[in-house]
């Protein structure tokens, strides 16, 4: 399928900071300081769903990429100092928080189930948008990136130093029945394959009649 995956663009340092920023259990925004003490949670976007947090909590250390992060439009500061997310943004935020936490998105079916169509094409036609500045990219492979390394590791000994190298294994001969553990791995990549096939071709089928 066409724009089957996304990914992160690794080239881009704006996607690259807003994510450490948002999502980091290391992000400086974490914490701010308030009245009678400080609010600390383990991601930015963690303190703003749980608390109220104004733009004058934050020190001025804090300020620039909190005005980093507004000007790129990735939150809002209201006029009554209040920091909080519109619902635009609270999409593309669910976007890179998937992105930040797997490394991946399935375009068409990873972000909510595909009979819910409405909130897919939403989600899809943000995506897009993203795709378009440069922040995100997509591969139309069968297998996403992380995925084919476990294929790789299970099957082949050239990528990982640890890998299973089953592939390799029994090329000269050797029989599964000698390793029964090797066989039950055998059976799960082949689940994978089928699983993957039948993925595709459900995909195909959906979005080839819908074009018609």
């Amino acid at each position: 399928m066409h724009k089957k995956y996304i990914y992160l663009n690794e080239e881009n340092k704006d996607i690259k900071k807003v994510l450490e920023l948002l999502f980091s259990d290391q992000s400086h925004l974490n914490t701010v300081k308030v009245t009678d003490g400080y609010l600390h949670e383990n991601s930015f976007i963690q303190l703003l769903e749980k608390h109220n947090i104004n733009y004058s909590f934050f020190e001025n250390y804090q300020r620039q990429d909190i005005n980093y992060l507004i000007k790129n439009n990735i939150i809002t500061k209201r006029k009554d100092d209040v920091i909080y997310v519109n619902k635009k943004q609270m999409r593309r935020i669910r976007i890179f928080s998937m992105i930040f936490n797997y490394g991946v998105i399935n375009y068409y079916n990873g972000l909510t189930k595909i009979s819910r169509k409405v909130d897919l094409k939403q989600q899809q036609n943000e995506i897009d948008e993203i795709l378009e500045e440069g922040l995100l990219i997509y591969k139309d492979t069968l297998f996403s990136k992380t995925e084919s390394d476990y294929l790789n590791y299970s099957l082949n000994d050239s990528e990982f130093d640890n890998a299973l190298g089953i592939r390799n294994k029994y090329l000269h001969g050797s029989v599964f029945e000698d390793n029964v553990e090797d066989l039950l791995y055998a059976l799960i990549i082949l689940t994978i394959y089928v699983i993957k096939i039948n993925e595709e071709l459900i995909l195909s089928k959906h979005y080839d009649n819908k074009d018609k």
